[in-house]
């Protein structure tokens, strides 16, 4: 048995829930991800308000965290990365209400 990850992506206004299974949460796995969510959706959102993963972020602070330069591509389509602060779980909640 190997063990999975699941990607969970979720629009707060209109209820549209993405999500996967993938192998790890690299780097590679995680773009992919998103992709394939932005394909899903048929478009991007504003906000991404993700996890403090490794593959998201490559230096975690309360105030201005270092985004991974791959996962900054997003700046490409006029995303906004913010990642959720440490402990605080509900910030994805409370951003969730602010996508398209």
């Amino acid at each position: 048995m190997q063990e999975a990850q699941v990607f969970v992506a979720a629009l707060g206004a209109s209820g549209c829930t993405y999500d996967e299974v993938t192998l790890s949460q690299s780097l590679e796995d995680w773009i992919g991800s998103q992709r394939r969510c932005f394909e899903y959706i048929g478009g991007v959102v504003e906000i991404v308000v993700s996890d403090n993963l490794r593959s998201a972020v490559s230096k975690a602070h309360k105030h201005d965290p270092d985004i991974n330069p791959t996962y900054q591509m997003a700046e490409l389509y006029s995303v906004a990365v913010v990642p959720a602060r440490i402990g605080k779980p509900r910030d994805k909640a409370y951003a969730s209400d602010c996508l398209l």
